[in-house]
């Protein structure tokens, strides 16, 4: 499904590689197991501040190397980001147009996706990474919802030991789906309309950025 390989190829890029937390983060496994042994995360936040690639680190996704000439691009729109709060917990958020780059033209991406922007909050031991995606008109559904969901979160937990488990929250009169991994990072997923958008966040550290940004979401 479209979905599917959307999804795949923005969790390949802004998960695997944005995983990259501030270096020595630690915390609370996300199955609540105290005292549970923490992967060692490499990063920093000074790449996250500055908009740095850095803060990716990862190849490209496998559906980049499938890319022919003359395919359309995704279109960055830093307006998208108008949702998110400018800051949350002190941090401030961060555009990352470099990171951007490396997926605009991911034929994966655009089949579903007509503008995306994204955005970094990261200080310390703690890093939120939020994309904003503007679908393109009929892509949303459902279906298209879960997968890209199971797809993104899959994802994101695979350098961590997996998913561990999902629960629905209303935070910020938004209906949010969440993913825990079995250590270190919680996913966050929700959508706006008019037009149709997709929220989609993973959050590490001890002060639980995910929730403080979501709490915060102007629409």
């Amino acid at each position: 499904m479209n979905a599917r390989r959307s999804a795949l190829a923005l969790a390949s890029f802004v998960l695997l590689a944005g995983c990259s937390a501030p270096a020595g983060t630690s915390g609370t496994a996300a199955n609540g197991s105290a005292g549970a042994a923490q992967p060692a995360i490499e990063g920093s936040a000074a790449a996250a501040q500055s908009g740095s690639s850095a803060l990716t680190g990862a190849p490209p996704s496998p559906a980049t190397s499938l890319h022919q000439a003359g395919a359309a691009e995704i279109a960055w729109d830093p307006a998208l980001l108008d949702v998110l709060p400018p800051a949350v917990a002190g941090l401030d958020r961060t555009a990352q147009p470099d990171a951007f780059s490396d997926v605009k033209a991911d034929p994966a991406l655009e089949k579903d996706v007509a503008a995306m922007a994204i955005a970094a909050y990261s200080g310390g031991d703690d890093l939120a990474s939020v994309s904003v995606a503007r679908l393109k008109p009929g892509a949303f559904g459902d279906d298209f919802f879960r997968v890209w969901r199971d797809t993104y979160d899959t994802a994101a937990c695979a350098r961590v030991g997996g998913v561990n488990g999902h629960a629905e929250a209303t935070i910020g009169g938004h209906d949010t789906f969440i993913t825990s991994c079995r250590r270190l990072i919680l996913a966050y997923h929700f959508h706006l309309t008019g037009p149709d958008r997709v929220v989609s966040l993973f959050a590490v550290g001890p002060r639980r950025l995910g929730e403080e940004l979501l709490a915060h979401i102007r629409d």
